[in-house]
């Protein structure tokens, strides 16, 4: 103001100097004009320059009033900050407490978990031991039941063998004996004929001794009645016998009967009866051994002989008769029968005594066989047994196993069922997280309207002020200027006849006051072409969390391509992808979106609608690998957000950065249908996952957070059409 005032006393002093040189026109001569001409020019100049200066000391008093309000703002915004920083670390010690609560409730569970499978693996080693333990003992016992079953088979091998030796022995003694039998036998028969040639010879006398006493009258006693009297022995030829069937036949000897002479009669045919056998006839009968052979002498023993060289006879061949055979007497006869007999007896008890050790023999066989059986019998018991055993050990161990198995199958069972648990629990803490943030987001919104409308209030209320005070300072002046040019019309009359630039500039007008001044510079993207792009002077690191956070305003229906970053493996590692919908085929009205690409073809749609009304728009996207999650806020709202998008991955570094364009290729193969047309401020890349409260500071204006890896101030070079303004705040940049 005083500038103006000063200004407006000069220009006073001009017009007093021109209306005197006015007064002293007609004074003055023609020659006196051309010097007065000559400084109102200087005049002139002098008051441009004065104007000029004028004018630059109202913009530096401007730029100042424009400098305080933006420390103030930063002085807000750092309040601002240093809250929501209080209000973070209270955040993050509440969330390190719970954390911490859960991982101690989750170490004590381990604990437990741990204590009871070491419990379980000792009584499994327990149970191991025990059966190898069994294992030994069974193969250990097996071992020793088979060396003592070795050791009994190779006994009763020995056993056996003996007894077969015996056997043979005995054999060998019974066929001795049967051999003296047969001989004996033989001689008995040989000696039977003999008996029965005597007696026929000492019949026929005692005939003809009857037959001369009955002449006589002399009664003879004989010791023999009739019936004794038989036909003459037949030979086994004429019987039809084998000598096989001799050999098995057996001598039983009869008891003895008294021989007491009878007197000879006749014997007198009666029906239905049988003659009478003698007891030679029986023993020959019962005995029934081969006769010996025709050409052959009999056998005869050396008793006999020895009577025979006693009484000087020899003993007759057969098919010879004797010359002058002696009679006998009968008390001989009796003595021979009687010998015969004994000898008989003899052979009879010999052949029971061998029958007997026959009978014995095969009792013992029969014995052995039986042990035989029962020890067969027996081991085959006792196989089955252990066969038994085996079987029900192994069905034990087949039902330990089992039962192994079913409690290894409770335990997963139980293992799964907890992890679910734990991920439906921590599903739902995260749903709760992203609910309180919600609250809080919606909570700082209200607050943040509120605080809005308070200060459009009082910056309305201010403005209404300032106004009212320029208002009135105006009125002011105008009624000081209006008395001063109503003093001073009188003396300037032709002030209207001077030309325009001589006239006093309008006041300088203030640019309105900016609150957002973060946004570093402007990108202007005219039209939709293969040429407009922007690139950058670096890259970024590997990343396994990010945030994009920028404004822009779109002149077109569509947004296109924002960023592409493409490596030499694949062009599309990380896009914010965008296309002109119209030029498609599709005849149907397509909603408004943009598509998140990470690691082609994966990629999520972002809902950009609200975005499309040719105004300012704050737009951020949230990725995080470690929990496979992803965030789109426009304009500090939550408009969508997902989960089960590329967990674990990590966007490798070195690749190329482009903005404005789709990269099919690195550094080029750009499409101009999916170019973005538009103006793009605030450009800012981070390497963390940003809080809600973070993205509403950027989206403030509150400054820029930590962590930052790309931004607008890393372009390196601006291609095609595309131009780059600089300017601090958004509100400047159009």
């Amino acid at each position: 103001m005083t500038s103006l005032r000063a200004g407006r006393r000069a220009l006073a002093l001009v017009l007093l100097v021109v209306l005197q040189l006015q007064a002293c026109r007609g004074q003055g001569t023609a020659e006196l004009r051309k010097p007065i001409y000559q400084r109102l020019r200087r005049l002139d100049d002098q008051f441009r320059r004065f104007q000029e200066q004028t004018l630059s000391r109202l913009d530096l008093l401007n730029h100042m009033s424009n400098v305080s309000t933006p420390l103030e703002a930063r002085v807000q915004t750092l309040s601002d900050q240093h809250r929501n920083l209080t209000q973070e670390l209270t955040q993050l010690r509440d969330t390190t407490t719970q954390e911490l609560d859960v991982l101690k409730d989750r170490s004590s569970k381990l604990q437990k978990k741990n204590k009871r499978m070491e419990g379980r693996l000792a009584s499994l080693e327990r149970g191991l031991r025990h059966r190898q333990g069994q294992g030994s003992r069974q193969t250990q016992r097996l071992s020793q039941e088979q060396g003592e079953s070795l050791s009994s088979l190779t006994l009763e091998l020995h056993s056996q063998e003996g007894r077969l030796d015996s056997l043979e022995a005995q054999r060998e003694e019974l066929l001795v004996g049967l051999r003296g039998l047969q001989e004996s036998l033989r001689e008995q028969d040989l000696r039977m004929s003999r008996l029965e040639g005597r007696l026929g010879e000492l019949l026929q006398g005692n005939v003809i001794s009857s037959r001369g006493s009955e002449r006589t009258g002399d009664p003879i006693t004989s010791n023999l009645t009739p019936q004794d009297t038989a036909p003459p022995r037949r030979t086994q030829a004429s019987r039809g016998q084998s000598p096989r069937q001799d050999t098995q036949t057996y001598y039983q000897p009869q008891p003895q009967a008294n021989i007491q002479p009878q007197p000879y009669s006749q014997p007198h045919p009666q029906p239905h009866s049988q003659p009478k056998h003698t007891k030679d006839r029986r023993m020959r009968t019962r005995l029934q051994l081969p006769p010996p052979h025709p050409t052959q002498p009999p056998y005869q023993s050396q008793e006999e002989r020895k009577r025979l060289g006693e009484r000087g006879q020899e003993s007759p061949l057969p098919g010879h008769p004797q010359q002058g055979p002696k009679p006998q007497s009968v008390e001989e006869t009796r003595e021979e029968v009687e010998m015969e007999r004994r000898r008989g007896d003899e052979v009879w008890r010999r052949s029971e005594v061998t029958r007997t050790e026959m009978r014995r023999g095969e009792k013992e066989r029969t014995e052995r066989r039986r042990e035989e059986e029962e020890r067969t019998e027996r081991r085959r018991g006792e196989e089955e047994r252990t066969e038994r055993r085996r079987e029900e050990e192994e069905r034990t161990e087949r039902r330990k196993e089992e039962e192994e198995r079913t409690e290894r199958r409770k335990e997963e069972e139980e293992r799964t069922e907890r992890r679910k648990e734990e991920e439906e629990r921590t599903e739902r803490r995260k749903e709760e997280e992203e609910r309180t943030e919600r609250r809080k987001e919606e909570e700082e919104r209200t607050e943040r309207r509120k605080e809005e409308e308070e200060r459009t209030g009082r910056r309305k209320e201010e403005e209404e002020r300032t106004g009212r005070r320029k208002e009135e300072e105006e009125r002011t002046e105008r009624r000081k200027e209006e008395e001063e040019m109503k003093g001073e019309e009188s003396q300037i009359q032709n002030l209207l006849q001077l030309p325009v630039r001589h006239k006093i500039p309008l006041q300088h007008i203030p640019r309105r006051e900016a609150t957002i001044c973060n946004v570093d510079s402007m990108l202007l993207f005219p039209s939709a072409s293969s040429e407009n792009y922007v690139t950058f002077s670096r890259s970024f690191p590997a990343l396994p969390e990010l945030s994009v956070c920028l404004w822009l305003r779109v002149d077109v229906g569509y947004v296109g391509t924002l960023l592409s970053y493409a490596t030499e493996d694949n062009d599309n590692k990380l896009v914010l992808y965008g296309r002109n919908s119209s030029s498609s085929s599709s005849s149907t009205p397509s909603r408004a979106t943009l598509d998140f690409v990470v690691e082609d073809p994966a990629y999520r749609e972002l809902p950009v609608d609200a975005v499309l009304d040719g105004c300012w728009h704050h737009l951020c996207v949230l990725w995080s690998s470690i929990q496979g999650r992803f965030w789109h806020y426009t304009d500090r709202r939550l408009t969508s957000a997902g989960s089960r998008f590329k967990k674990g991955y990590e966007v490798p570094g070195g690749g190329m950065v482009v903005l404005g364009a789709e990269q099919d290729s690195q550094g080029g193969g750009f499409d101009p249908t999916e170019g973005f047309v538009g103006r793009l401020a605030g450009f800012t890349v981070w390497d963390r996952v940003l809080s809600p409260g973070e993205v509403t500071g950027v989206a403030m204006g509150r400054g820029v957070p930590r962590g930052v890896v790309l931004e607008l101030g890393d372009v390196d070079g601006v291609h095609g059409e595309v131009q780059q303004v600089a300017c601090e705040c958004l509100e400047h940049c159009s």
